[in-house]
C-alpha cells in the first residue's frame, strides 16, 4: 500500500487502533490541499457551497438550489459568478455532472511544468 502511495504521489495512510479495532484512513487525493478561496468576493450562499465543497468534493445544481433555497434562475447566476472566478469546475456529462472546486494541475499546467513549458523549451 506504501509502495504503490509512494509511486503514484499519494499521502500515506493513517493506521489507528481504537478500544480493540483497527481501521485504515485514506486522504482525498483531490482534497488533499483545498484551494484557497477568498470569501470577501462571495455571497453568502456562495460562502455555503464552498464550505459544502470543502467537505463533499461535488455538488449539483440542485444541491445548490436545496442547500440555498434559491430558484434554478438564481442558483446558475451564483454558478456562473463561481465558474467565472475560477472557484469551482464542471465535471461529468450535462446532464449527470457535477461541480467541484478548481484545483491547479501540475501535470497540466504549462507554466510550471518544466517538462511541457512552452516558453522555456523552446
Amino acid at each position: 500500500m506504501m509502495k504503490f502511495g509512494d509511486k503514484w504521489n499519494f499521502s500515506h495512510p493513517k493506521f489507528e487502533e481504537k478500544g480493540g479495532y483497527f481501521s485504515i484512513r485514506f486522504a482525498n487525493p483531490l482534497m488533499a490541499e483545498p484551494p484557497v478561496v477568498d470569501y470577501s468576493v462571495l455571497n453568502e450562499r456562495q460562502k455555503k457551497a464552498v464550505e459544502y465543497l470543502k467537505i463533499n468534493g461535488m455538488i449539483t445544481t440542485n444541491e445548490y438550489m436545496a442547500l440555498s433555497g434559491i430558484s434554478y434562475k438564481t442558483a446558475k447566476r451564483d454558478i456562473a459568478d463561481l465558474k467565472k472566478k475560477g472557484i469551482i469546475t464542471y465535471e461529468g456529462s450535462p446532464k449527470k455532472g457535477h461541480y467541484v472546486l478548481e484545483r491547479d494541475d501540475p501535470v497540466n499546467d504549462p507554466v510550471n511544468d518544466p517538462v511541457n513549458d512552452p516558453v522555456n523549451n523552446a
